[in-house]
């Protein structure tokens, strides 16, 4: 048997801190996936509502989806992107 080593791609997402006063910015950047009309504030998943805390993350994936992120969670995985690079395109003969 050979144990091989893997990384997890890296891939660039947009997110929010949600700090309990700025509700309003996460409804112009999640649109149709921010829900505050019934209750607490939440996003609409791809799995469902999602309910998010002050502190919480809310990340668009790379796929446009929304969903948030527990604070410990989101610092431990994710860094800030400092630079504005565009990525290389890579092209396959």
């Amino acid at each position: 048997m050979t144990v091989k080593r893997y990384k997890t791609k890296v891939i660039e997402k947009e997110a929010l801190l949600y700090d309990g006063n700025n509700w309003h910015e996460v409804r112009e950047f999640a649109g149709k996936a921010a829900d505050d009309s019934d209750g607490p504030p939440a996003v609409t998943t791809n799995s469902g509502v999602a309910l998010v805390s002050v502190g919480d993350y809310v990340i668009k994936g790379p796929k446009g989806e929304f969903y948030p992120c527990r604070p410990d969670i989101f610092e431990r995985s994710h860094e800030e992107v400092t630079e504005n690079k565009i990525p290389p395109q890579h092209h396959y003969l």
